[in-house]
């Protein structure tokens, strides 16, 4: 999928999603973007975001790799959610961007709508990156997401 065509694809349901919870769909679209190499690489078929899986959770194990440090990937084996819509994956991450270690940057991104720290604040908890906050910052910008 082009990077137009997935914008085209998840930006409507993104956003739909995203303003009942007030939080930013550039921001998921672009996780979305990266996490999946513009759809390229899902989990299942609507798994954009890399979620892991829960006890409970309908899931699909796949390798992946994980940042250990000094500049190390290792790959693991992993199970991850496997949703059965956009719109369910979109609001499980919404749902998960409202507790637990996110918490507060969504109520502060509920008072104050400053995007970049949001993306600064979840994208440490959210990925092993160290660029990962960079990345999604880029993406948003070069796509005009926001």
């Amino acid at each position: 999928m082009e990077a137009q065509e997935f914008l085209d694809w998840i930006t409507p349901t993104a956003q739909a999603v995203c303003n009942k919870y007030d939080l930013p769909s550039a921001c998921v679209i672009a996780q979305g973007a990266i996490e999946s190499g513009w759809n390229t690489a899902t989990i299942g078929q609507f798994n954009l975001f890399g979620r892991k899986a829960v006890d409970g959770d309908k899931s699909i194990t796949v390798p992946t790799q994980e940042y250990v440090g000094n500049g190390i990937y290792q790959t693991i084996y992993a199970a991850f959610k496997d949703y059965d819509s956009l719109d369910e994956a979109i609001d499980d991450w919404c749902q998960l961007m409202e507790w637990g270690p996110y918490q507060p940057y969504a109520n502060q991104y509920h008072q104050d709508h400053i995007l970049e720290c949001f993306v600064r604040g979840i994208a440490s908890i959210y990925a092993t990156s160290p660029t990962y906050a960079q990345d999604i910052l880029e993406t948003i910008s070069a796509n005009n997401l926001t």
